[in-house]
This record gives C-alpha cells, sequence and structure tokens, in this order.
C-alpha cells in the first residue's frame, strides 16, 4: 500500500515497478495536500475537514487487508504548524508545531502497530519550477544550468520533521527510506541530470525523476517478498 498526498502520487510509479520486478503490486491511497495524520485538520481551508475522513478511512480500509501488507509512506515535509488538533487552534506556532510532531508520531506508531510501515523521508524541494525554468533558458540561450540546492540546504530546512520521523523509528519501529542517496551527491541536490528536469515542478519528481528512487523502494519488496 501506498499512502500519502501528491508526493506519493509523483512517486507511485516508481514504486509499483519496484514491486513488478518482485512479483507484487502497489495500492494508492493518495489525496493532494493531506499529511498521512490522524484528526488532522488544516487552519486555513479543508473547511469539510476532507484529509481527516481521508485518513480514517484508508486505516479502516487497511483493517480489511492482511497484516503482512507492508505500507509505504510518502507526504510533503511541511505541514507542521498548518494543521490543528481536537477543535483546539493554539495561537503559538511552537505550540502547534509540537502538537504535530505528537500526531504525527502517533499516527505513524498507530498504522505500524498491525504492520510495516516504511517512510520516505524528505525528497529534496527546489527553489524553482525546474522544467519550466529550464524551458524558458533553453528558448533564450540554447542551454540550460543544471538546476541543485546544497544538500546542508535541504537537511536544515527539514531538520525538524528528520528528527520526528528518527524519533519514530525509535518509538514504534518504523522504517525510514532516504532519498537523498539517490538524488543528491558531492553536497548538491540536484534538480536535473544532464539537462534533463527530475521535478515536474518545485517539489514532485518526474516520471523520469522518481526512476531514480527505485533502489530505494526495491528495499521494501526485498525485505517482504519471499
Amino acid at each position: 500500500v501506498v499512502w500519502g498526498d501528491s508526493l506519493a502520487m509523483s512517486t507511485v510509479t516508481a514504486i509499483g515497478e519496484s514491486a513488478k520486478e518482485a512479483g507484487a503490486g502497489v495500492m494508492l491511497f493518495g489525496k493532494p495536500g493531506c499529511p498521512t495524520v490522524f484528526g488532522a485538520r488544516e487552519i486555513h481551508g479543508d473547511v469539510k475537514h476532507y484529509c481527516e475522513q481521508f485518513n480514517n478511512e484508508v486505516f479502516s480500509r487497511l483493517q480489511t487487508l492482511g497484516v503482512s501488507l507492508p505500507v509505504i509512506i510518502v507526504n510533503w515535509a511541511g505541514y507542521a504548524g498548518n494543521y490543528y488538533f481536537d477543535g483546539n487552534v493554539p495561537t503559538s506556532l511552537d505550540e502547534r508545531i509540537k502538537i504535530y510532531q505528537s500526531h504525527l508520531i502517533g499516527s505513524l506508531c498507530r498504522i505500524a502497530a498491525s504492520r510495516q510501515v516504511f517512510v520516505v523521508k524528505p525528497i529534496p524541494g527546489m527553489p524553482i519550477d525546474v522544467p519550466k525554468v529550464m524551458a524558458r533558458e533553453f528558448m533564450l540561450d540554447g542551454k540550460a544550468e543544471e538546476v541543485f540546492v546544497p544538500l546542508s540546504e535541504h537537511e536544515k530546512g527539514n531538520a525538524l520533521v528528520i528528527r520526528t520521523l528518527d524519533e519514530a523509528r525509535e518509538t514504534c519501529g518504523i522504517k525510514l527510506l532516504d532519498p537523498v542517496p539517490y538524488l543528491c551527491r558531492d553536497g548538491k541536490c540536484f534538480g536535473s541530470v544532464m539537462g534533463r528536469p527530475l521535478y515536474s515542478d518545485y517539489g514532485h519528481l518526474s516520471e523520469y525523476g522518481n526512476q531514480f528512487l527505485l533502489p530505494m523502494f526495491a528495499q521494501v519488496f526485498r525485505e517482504n517478498i519471499r
């Protein structure tokens, strides 16, 4: 099972390819803008609480599937502070972030109570809309500069969620899949390779880009398919 937001939807074909090579298949539960955190309600928008309903429905569906079926969770890293729980919206951003972290850990552990859970650590985001900017440069100059962000910038910007996922791993044994070794090298995380975009915008991998994660996703099926 692949569960998550639009980042899950942009990587599922690579996961499916890894599954196929292992003689398995993939079932996708994806909803753009919805973190895999139970009870999360967006502070601005989502007045009907679609994300909360979506996650509850997915979890209920999981209960009808065999416990041997692993779950791969793929989410954007920037949700903390934008959601509230239990009808209470703290005015302090720090408090909202702490509450979100707690609920994220609790949600991952709830899912992991009955099956193996793999969570993809933050996928590096780019400072520009990669294909749009590169296309413009090609039209103007006949070439485009390679797009990248420093690895240190990626690590600093995502330190909060990385720490939270590490804590969830220690708490309830989830397994983390790190895209950095596959998208970054020599201190840079690349948005393009040899003039070809790896992203379809700022943060979603393209069908070409998600292929770089095939070896990472293959780990799931090596561990769970016999």
